[in-house]
């Protein structure tokens, strides 16, 4: 459990024979990613890009999982958006519609707090 590219191997493995919950899963996969995030931009983009091919063939379950997974290391908005156009999964989903409902909530208080105040 010290080599990144088997650890990436052994989750993504995994993730296909939906086994992510194995030891040899998630927190490989994770083990994985945590050093991946700190390479170089150019060779991290590649391998994110190879991830998100590999994660389109897995099942609606196991694509949630790695969006999680995924989302845990590259935590924006924008990368989120980018993993729900390419898995199309629930997890980025209900996410980005979880941060939209707090932006809208935080407008709405202060357009209410507004109108409070003027009148």
């Amino acid at each position: 459990m010290n080599n990144t590219g088997l650890d990436l191997i052994s989750g993504l493995i995994r993730l296909l024979l939906d086994d992510y919950g194995n030891s040899d899963g998630r927190g490989r996969f994770e083990s994985s990613l945590e050093q991946i995030q700190h390479y170089e931009s150019t060779n991290k983009e590649f391998i994110i890009e190879q991830i998100l091919k590999i994660g389109q063939e897995l099942s609606n379950n196991n694509k949630s999982y790695l969006a999680e997974s995924l989302y845990k290391f590259f935590n924006s908005e924008e990368f989120l958006l980018r993993i729900s156009k390419s898995l199309g999964d629930s997890f980025s989903i209900k996410t980005l519609v979880e941060q939209a409902n707090k932006k809208l909530k935080t407008i709405n208080e202060k357009i209410y707090g507004g109108f409070r105040k003027v009148g």
